[in-house]
């Protein structure tokens, strides 16, 4: 029995590191992508999705957990 508590122990700590892993490489994805490289192809995209042309200036990715 005592074995089993510690491997569960050391599989939830293993699972823990991977979940900070994943929302630190998340959060420093998120900081460092330069979505306006994709402007054009984002136009393209959406004229054609929407049939009609399609056109903005700036262009921002953001993801917030307030909203």
């Amino acid at each position: 029995m005592k074995s089993f508590l510690k491997f569960l122990k050391i599989s939830a700590l293993v699972f823990l590191i991977l979940i900070l892993l994943v929302l630190v490489g998340g959060f420093i994805f998120l900081k460092t992508f330069d979505i306006k490289k994709y402007k054009t192809q984002i136009i393209e995209a959406a004229d054609k999705a929407l049939g009609r042309h399609l056109e903005f200036n700036d262009i921002e990715l953001k993801v917030s957990l307030k909203e």
